[in-house]
């Protein structure tokens, strides 16, 4: 996959399009087809090209020579031979032409990058929070259902007490 960064192949080829280049065969590569290269003279190299193949040839070791050129360009561009070329364009990837168009903008960027981070971070945060919260309220239950059993067990030695001064009282007064 190569991404176009230049005009020389519009209206075919937006800048910004992420093209789908397929191994092919030098013999096989003919005519009109489109080709990406690493370019190795002059502007071109060390870049990696997408233009379109205006000659074939081979040079006298018989080795494949092509002549490219950006279909919006004046100039044809140095020859390249067989060991340059990646592959022939096969199609485009227009999912991945427009996000890589809307991440290079500083809007799309915000908007991809930025807005997800925010989200994945504060969700994060909101996460923690309300787990912590639900510890403690776990914790406060807990505490309240202890001093419910602590009142329960009180109230019931209270009780106890109660009816034990009662059958006192009235043992005492029958004993009068």
């Amino acid at each position: 996959m190569f991404t176009v960064v230049s005009g020389s192949m519009v209206p075919d080829y937006e800048i910004g399009d992420v093209l789908i280049a397929k191994e092919t065969e030098p013999s096989e590569i003919k005519v009109g087809d489109d080709v990406s290269y690493l370019g190795k003279a002059g502007s071109f190299n060390g870049k990696v090209v997408t233009h379109r193949v205006i000659e074939k040839g081979t040079d006298p070791d018989g080795r494949f020579m092509f002549r490219t050129q950006g279909i919006a360009n004046p100039d044809a561009d140095p020859v390249i031979y067989e060991d340059q070329i990646y592959g022939v364009v096969v199609g485009e990837f227009t999912l991945l032409s427009f996000v890589y168009k809307c991440v290079s903008t500083k809007t799309g960027m915000f908007f991809f990058i930025v807005v997800p981070i925010f989200y994945i971070l504060g969700s994060e945060m909101l996460s923690f929070l309300l787990e912590k919260e639900e510890k403690r309220r776990n914790k406060v239950k807990e505490e309240n259902k202890e001093l419910e059993v602590e009142k329960k067990l009180k109230k019931a030695e209270t009780t106890k007490v109660e009816k034990n001064t009662k059958v006192t009282k009235k043992v005492s007064v029958k004993k009068k």
